[in-house]
């Protein structure tokens, strides 16, 4: 998929909402659902052990969002007077492509790429945004749905109020308790 067809596909399902998690939050609330990276929401793994647990949620998060190895693009946003922090994983990814949005006066150059889904295809860019280091947006080509990790968690948009009702109750125990999600 090259740029302009990534685009297009963005803005078809997403009009005038930017591939940034909390743009995401604020525009689409019900399809919203906020997943804990560490038990007792605790925000930065230390130690080897609490990274593999980090990694493991937000695997299962794309495991239940990209069932069946679908295509997926990878959205990594960066400050236009940035250099462009990719982390190793995306490099294996082809074909990339780019392009410049403004966003309430803050112009990004979005990188992307698209791939199919596979468990651990992510992990080292996944680390880096666990490390806040990275930002990044997964968006499925089939259904629109996004997966948008963060450092401490992963926001996720279901296709439906339906579909993020039922991941809720598969990740109950990561979920957020509060009502807002959050």
């Amino acid at each position: 998929m090259d740029a302009l067809a990534l685009r297009r596909f963005w803005s078809a399902h997403f009009p005038d909402v930017p591939p940034l998690g909390w743009r995401l939050r604020a525009a689409l609330p019900e399809r919203w659902l906020r997943i804990h990276s560490l038990p007792g929401g605790t925000r930065y793994a230390e130690g080897e052990a609490e990274r593999a647990e980090v990694l493991r949620r937000v695997n299962a998060c794309c495991d239940e969002l990209f069932a069946g190895g679908g295509r997926v693009a990878i959205i990594l946003p960066v400050w236009v007077d940035a250099a462009p922090r990719c982390a190793g994983d995306l490099a294996r990814l082809d074909p990339r492509v780019a392009w410049t949005e403004d966003d309430d006066g803050v112009a990004r150059r979005l990188y992307a790429a698209t791939f199919a889904w596979r468990r651990g295809i992510l992990d080292e860019t996944f680390g880096d945004v666990a490390d806040d280091k990275l930002r990044a947006v997964l968006v499925g080509l089939a259904d629109a749905a996004v997966v948008a990790p963060y450092d401490g968690g992963v926001d996720l948009f279901a296709a439906s109020a339906v579909e993020r009702d039922r991941l809720a109750a598969r990740f109950a125990q990561w979920r957020s308790q509060r009502p807002d999600g959050l």
